[in-house]
């Protein structure tokens, strides 16, 4: 009975220090975030581990007191109930217990034992202090020493039940321990699981043995060197290609292909630069081959030796791992790219549609009644203007990273400089298309603004081009032209005609009638001057001296009017003088003594 009840006790404090230590466990491995998908299977692990202790105590002192009772078999009956209802119970308790535990293990992360490039096996538990991450590394240290020093004919591996573990031992060097932990986690025992996990390490060692063995070793020599000299041969080969035959041809043929590049009489690039460009390219070209042949061979070779298999891999990784990714973007992104390819479409024919409409207007083979044809030009303008920011309201959020807070910085920041940069651009524009629809003059109508005199030759959306009867090209802002008076010649010439005048005074000894046939048969002699209606002189003035007389007379062709006044100049004085009258005004004083008076005679 004492030893019996020792025993009980010994393994209620056992099973306490477990479940104290499996607590403090549970705890660490919370902590750590590498494992922590872990944490929950590794806590119903623990717990069947205390349930199973706590069960096995039970179930010893029960079969402690049916032993004990050989008299009152009523109080046996009993305790052979209890018994086996606790069997029952603990027997569904493990089966749900085992079922939770294996549902969390799917999601659970091991850390993986790796030799050379191979994965041994995953460590999932803890044990003692060390993480699953720690076992896994010094597992792989001492697995890879003991491959270089092992021997197939001497050497093996051998399990070892050390009481709470069993070991598997090379020689005297401990490889890997399993615990119950383990055991439970695979749901095997823990001699199934040694002996797994032996073969697993044994097949290991040997597959590293023979790969670094020395014929193994010789070939991988052989195939490097292969490698090399494949990678010389393509290196050779590309410098041949675009040094003896691309960049030859490029030479041979600059005269017929590369004339440089000119933008009406201005010469951005001339030959001589094309080609150098066209040189350096190539050799940019070049040596990006180069290195692309080099980065593929250095993994090629880096992946012969077992030693910088994983050098390799990782190299690889570099290239693939954004070249991955900016497939699966794409991929991704094919549904947003075919609505903004759909969008683009649909307001690019709608763009065509609407400038056919309006190009017929501006030509006259199509008419709307109220709309002007000079009118078409700046309202398509105004409709693909609205069309295209529609196309980009709809089409911003659909590209990538269109949400991202560093591209609505940005978008803001454009904003705002094309807001503060452009109040006078925008001004302009405005006034362009309040002047369209106005209507105050087309091109090539003789106007004046303010001080410019001359023909329109080109309206834009921001300024006109006037020349002048100098040949002088003025530009005006349409600003400009809003904010003044604009007076069109050549509109008024469509009707009756445009009045052109010009002053001369005449002293009073000069009677007034003579002066106006004077000044109407002199307007009358000069080209482009209509008969119809008939010139006509006004009175503007009396002075002290003389009087000042205006002929106005009617043309067709304001274009023309420093000719026109020019020669009605040249009409007056010669019409005078024929007259016999002199184009001089007298200066005198009038003293009135009886000498003559200054009225013409006959008045």
């Amino acid at each position: 009975m004492k030893k019996k009840f020792l025993y009980l006790i010994t393994l209620l404090s056992f099973g306490w220090m477990q479940h104290v230590c499996g607590q403090t466990d549970t705890i660490k491995v919370e902590s750590d975030s590498v494992y922590a998908e872990n944490t929950a299977a590794t806590d119903l692990i623990q717990r069947a581990y205390d349930e199973n202790m706590t069960s096995s105590l039970k179930k010893a002192m029960l079969a402690e007191q049916l032993e004990a009772q050989h008299t009152d078999k009523a109080r046996r009956e009993e305790l052979e109930a209890q018994l086996r209802h606790f069997r029952e119970d603990d027997s569904i308790r493990h089966a749900a217990m085992q079922i939770q535990i294996d549902s969390l293990k799917r999601y659970a992360v091991g850390a993986p034992v790796v030799i050379g490039n191979d994965t041994v096996m995953r460590i999932y538990t803890k044990f003692g202090a060390f993480m699953p991450d720690e076992r896994a590394e010094v597992a792989a240290r001492k697995i890879l020493q003991t491959a270089r020093l092992f021997s197939p004919k001497s050497d093996s591996l051998v399990i070892m039940n050390m009481g709470s573990t069993h070991d598997i031992m090379y020689r005297e060097t401990t490889l890997m321990s399993i615990s119950d932990f383990d055991a439970m986690w695979t749901g095997q025992s823990r001699v199934e699981l040694a002996t797994e996990r032996r073969d697993a390490i044994l097949a290991s060692i040997q597959a590293y043995r023979k790969a670094t063995s020395v014929g193994n070793t010789l070939k991988r020599v052989a195939l490097s060197i292969l490698v090399v000299l494949i990678l010389c041969v393509l290196i050779a080969g590309v410098n041949y290609l675009f040094i003896k035959i691309i960049d030859r041809k490029v030479a041979e043929r600059k005269s017929k292909y590369l004339k440089g590049i000119r933008i009406r009489n201005l010469e951005i690039i001339n030959s001589e630069k094309q080609i150098q460009t066209i040189l350096f390219l190539s050799k940019i070209a070049r040596y990006l081959l180069y290195a692309v042949l080099l980065y593929l061979a250095l993994p090629l070779l880096f992946s012969i030796f077992p030693v910088t298999q994983r050098l390799a891999h990782t190299l690889l990784e570099w290239i693939l791992t954004p070249v991955t990714g900016i497939l699966t973007g794409f991929v991704n992104y094919l549904p947003n790219l075919l609505r903004i390819v759909v969008i683009v479409i649909i307001i690019r024919y709608l763009i065509k549609f609407m400038r056919y409409v309006m190009r017929e207007i501006e030509l006259g083979r199509m008419t709307i009644q109220g709309f002007y044809p000079d009118w078409a030009r700046a309202t398509f303008n105004i409709i693909r203007i609205f069309l295209l920011a529609f196309a980009v309201i709809l089409i911003f959020p659909l590209l990538p990273n269109s949400d991202s807070k560093i591209f609505q910085g940005v978008s803001m920041f454009l904003g705002l400089v094309v807001s503060l940069g452009s109040t006078s651009i925008v001004g302009n524009l405005v006034a362009g298309l309040v002047i369209t629809y106005m209507r105050p003059f087309k091109i090539g109508d003789r106007i004046k603004v303010g001080e410019v005199f001359g023909d329109i030759i080109e309206k834009s959306p921001f300024v006109i081009r006037v020349k002048t009867i100098k040949k002088e090209i003025i530009t005006v802002p349409n600003l400009a032209i809003l904010s003044s008076n604009v007076i069109n010649y050549s509109t008024s010439a469509l009707d009756e005609g445009v009045i052109l005048y010009t002053t001369v005074t005449m002293g009073y000894e000069v009677p007034q009638q003579k002066v106006y046939a004077l000044l109407i048969t002199a307007a009358l002699k000069t080209t482009h001057i209509l008969a119809e209606p008939v010139p006509f002189v006004l009175s503007l003035g009396l002075g002290d001296n003389s009087a000042s007389y205006q002929i106005n007379a009617y043309t067709r062709h304001p274009e023309r009017q420093a000719v026109i006044y020019s020669e009605m100049h040249r009409n007056i004085l010669d019409t005078f003088h024929e007259a016999g009258i002199e184009m001089i005004i007298p200066h005198y004083r009038a003293v009135r003594d009886g000498n003559k008076s200054t009225i013409p005679a006959g008045e």
